[in-house]
């Protein structure tokens, strides 16, 4: 295990003299944060310290200075265009990580700067970025995470689930006032724009919900239906896709999905309306 001492240095070295990486910013933020900041390396070779920030004149550069990292100390590489995010953290023999920081150094305000760093100072925290995971938001600096697939499908499932329990020519929901789903299907039916547009005597509406809609709402039922989405692992991957869980909006588009995969019970309308006001909320957000 490496000293108190050497688990706080940061070395930074750009080879183009700070035109890549704000030294002087992060030095300052590196000794608010406590660390302590080594000089400013002006080769490879003199690249010390728990944490380096590296922006190398060429790949050769990179791999030495990442060889050259002893255990648990980590080296960070950067680009004046910032780096693709594809590139996944790796482990060196020796215990060495080596990240990839995926924006532009010069755009990152102090703040992140001070996330950062205080972030990397923690070997657990290490870890679980090395692995994948997320903590205290510090994935997006070091991976790109490839546009939703699951997410915008599954909304999408749900929208045609909730509309096919309304009369396209009362607009009203076919599920009695009384009953728990009622509220919460009129809300997400609200947040769909669905009940102002059939309601549009210029819209024309689909002729499937004008027939056999209790025939449609028994198919709806069926999880086999939403299967459609079609992956080996949606949950996985919609985890994925959502980032940070927590105990909220996400445990409703866990449960709907968790109901598919398992393929047991009928899919209820307020499990689908929670799920639905969930991705609303979710997506929503990501497209402001």
């Amino acid at each position: 295990m490496n000293s108190p001492q050497k688990r706080t240095t940061l070395c930074v070295y750009d080879h183009t003299g700070g035109g890549v990486i704000p030294v002087a910013t992060v030095q300052q933020v590196a000794e608010e944060c406590g660390l302590v900041v080594a000089p400013q390396a002006y080769a490879p070779a003199e690249v010390v310290g728990t944490i380096g920030l590296i922006h190398p004149p060429s790949n050769d550069t990179w791999e030495s200075v990442l060889a050259s990292a002893g255990k648990d100390e980590i080296r960070i590489r950067m680009s004046s265009q910032g780096r693709p995010g594809s590139a996944l953290p790796v482990k060196t023999k020796v215990g060495a990580y080596g990240f990839e920081l995926v924006p532009k150094p010069f755009d990152l305000p102090k703040a992140h700067w001070e996330a950062i760093l205080s972030g990397l100072s923690d070997g657990e925290i290490i870890k679980t970025l090395a692995a994948g995971g997320d903590v205290r938001d510090l994935r997006g600096f070091f991976f790109r995470d490839p546009d939703p697939q699951i997410l915008p499908a599954l909304t999408i499932l749900c929208q045609g689930y909730l509309a096919a329990h309304v009369d396209p020519r009362t607009a009203k929901l076919d599920i009695a006032q009384d009953q728990p789903a009622h509220e919460l299907c009129d809300k997400a039916l609200e947040r769909m724009g669905w009940k102002t547009l059939i309601r549009n005597p210029e819209v024309e509406l689909p002729g499937m919900l004008g027939r056999d809609r209790l025939g449609l709402q028994k198919t709806l039922l069926d999880p086999t239906w939403w299967k459609i989405f079609g992956e080996d692992d949606p949950l996985k991957i919609a985890q994925q896709e959502w980032g940070r869980q927590g105990n909220g909006p996400w445990q409703h588009v866990k449960a709907l999905i968790t109901q598919v995969v398992g393929g047991k019970g009928d899919i209820k309308p307020e499990v689908v309306a929670r799920a639905y006001l969930a991705l609303a909320g979710k997506l929503g957000k990501r497209e402001q």
